[in-house]
């Protein structure tokens, strides 16, 4: 269990500062704060990310439409990508 919980956290922590990483560098390039990109690209559900930009007095507009646009490519690619992977890992 231990090893588990070791992992786990090295892999949060590892996708924590690529995360931190991406949004610095994308933060000039789109003319936000560095906290908005990185919420724009957070995992999780287009109200909750938009009620925490407002909560920042951040652009809720610019997070949303990163949130639908990342949720259209999601549904517009899974049907077609994942028998894809499904059949190639033999399941």
């Amino acid at each position: 269990m231990a090893q588990t919980l070791l992992l786990t956290l090295g892999g949060t922590l590892l996708m924590m500062a690529l995360s931190l990483a991406v949004a610095m560098l994308f933060h000039t390039l789109f003319g936000q704060t560095v906290e908005q990109v990185l919420l724009a690209y957070a995992p999780g559900g287009l109200t909750e990310m938009s009620l925490v930009a407002l909560a920042m007095n951040a652009e809720v507009a610019y997070i949303s439409i990163h949130h639908l646009v990342r949720i259209v490519i999601i549904v517009a690619v899974a049907p077609t990508l994942l028998p894809k992977i499904a059949k190639r890992i033999g399941y």
